[in-house]
């Protein structure tokens, strides 16, 4: 994320913001849009978009990376990409074995 944030997405450095309370909403603002641009990635792999925009036979990509070439892609080629995030409202429930480490 810290990459994201800097010099693999935002660039974040090259705002050259000195007071904290500015640069702690930049960094608010990015935290946001990169947990967006996950999401974005994210569908566009239930879409079947990712095998147009990356390689099919390894990944050298970050779901991140991915996030930003779909939005472009979807920008070229017209299509529509949620424009919200969907958080779930309720966590998958945990089983009670999920912590413990088995030993053979």
């Amino acid at each position: 994320m810290f990459a994201n944030h800097k010099s693999r997405g935002f660039h974040i450095h090259k705002s050259h913001l000195a007071k904290p309370e500015r640069l702690a909403r930049l960094l608010l603002a990015t935290s946001l849009a990169y947990v967006w641009v996950h999401e974005v990635a994210m569908f566009a792999q239930t879409q079947g978009w990712v095998a147009q925009l990356h390689r099919t036979d390894r990944c050298d990509l970050s779901l991140f990376q991915i996030g930003l070439r779909v939005m472009h892609y979807a920008r070229r080629e017209g299509k529509r990409i949620p424009m919200r995030l969907r958080l779930p409202t309720d966590p998958p429930p945990v089983s009670p074995d999920a912590n413990k480490v088995s030993v053979r």
